[in-house]
């Protein structure tokens, strides 16, 4: 969601910019959903925090835009458009947040022990990260960041106690996301790198730098690390699934037929692979067969 507002802001601040009668109100609502959306994934879990680096690079972005556009405005301002914008941001991404992620303490600050809202959040930074940094090790479903795409291994979290189920079942979750529908990300990715190249289409960019600031900050992590840490990445993969066969079917005329074979194919897996990540009582030939 904080994706999506900003880049709802791009498109009207670069319309706002070539002319068209665009109020800016309406340009200060589009930053606060997306600084609202931001403080509640913050809140939520720290990949928001880096994820909110690629924000601020798309924001970047946007701006050196509309600075272009501006030169054929010669009767509107880039300065004043900047300060203005610039002083809002400073509300929606850095106060709004930042009060939604302490408030977001308010239980556990309630238990005895743990003292104010803000002594609770920040012992809990402190633990959270010395945490991360001295876990490094091993785990039995550890597996490498560039092996993610490819669904190398699958992690094993649940089984069922056998007294819950029947003779000859297994209930058991197992985290991984679709593998057709991965493996069609990883070529769609290059594809549609290529396509937007091609066309210069700036949507192309605004997902990559989505994609890439999920992503590559666990080049450098130095615990390990599992295969659903991939998943905050997995929403811009399928959006470059998308854009890759709208821009094939847009060429080829049958690719139509493509595109639907291949979203009944993941369909198709998921119905398959459902009872093993949902932990639904099957078979254990079943099991071990998918």
């Amino acid at each position: 969601c904080m994706y999506y507002f900003m880049y709802r802001f791009g498109k009207s601040a670069l319309s706002w910019a070539r002319g068209a009668s665009v109020p800016f109100r309406s340009l200060v609502g589009q930053l606060a959903l997306s600084g609202l959306a931001m403080g509640l994934g913050c809140a939520s879990k720290w990949t928001a925090v880096y994820a909110s680096a690629g924000l601020a690079v798309e924001f970047l972005v946007i701006l050196i835009l509309v600075w272009r556009a501006l030169r054929e405005q010669p009767d509107r301002s880039f300065g004043g458009f900047f300060c203005k914008t610039c002083a809002w941001c400073l509300l929606f991404f850095v106060a709004v947040p930042a009060g939604i992620y302490t408030l977001s303490y308010l239980p556990i600050s309630m238990v005895d022990g743990y003292g104010n809202v803000f002594e609770a959040m920040w012992n809990n930074q402190k633990y959270m990260l010395d945490y991360h940094s001295e876990l490094g090790g091993t785990h039995p479903y550890s597996s490498k960041w560039y092996t993610w795409p490819f669904v190398y291994k699958p992690m094993w979290a649940y089984q069922a106690p056998e007294a819950s189920i029947q003779a000859g079942q297994i209930g058991c979750i197992s985290i991984f996301q679709n593998p057709l529908l991965s493996w069609m990300g990883i070529g769609a990715f290059f594809y549609a790198l290529w396509a937007g190249w091609r066309k210069r289409d700036k949507r192309v960019l605004f997902l990559l730098i989505a994609l890439l600031a999920q992503y590559l900050p666990w080049i450098f992590v130095k615990r390990y690390a599992l295969q659903y840490h991939f998943f905050a990445t997995l929403p811009f993969l399928i959006f470059f699934v998308v854009y890759a066969l709208q821009d094939l079917e847009r060429r080829f005329d049958r690719f139509g037929y493509v595109s639907a074979a291949l979203t009944a194919a993941c369909l198709v897996l998921f119905i398959q692979f459902y009872p093993v990540i949902s932990g639904v009582p099957v078979s254990r030939f079943f099991a071990q067969t998918v």
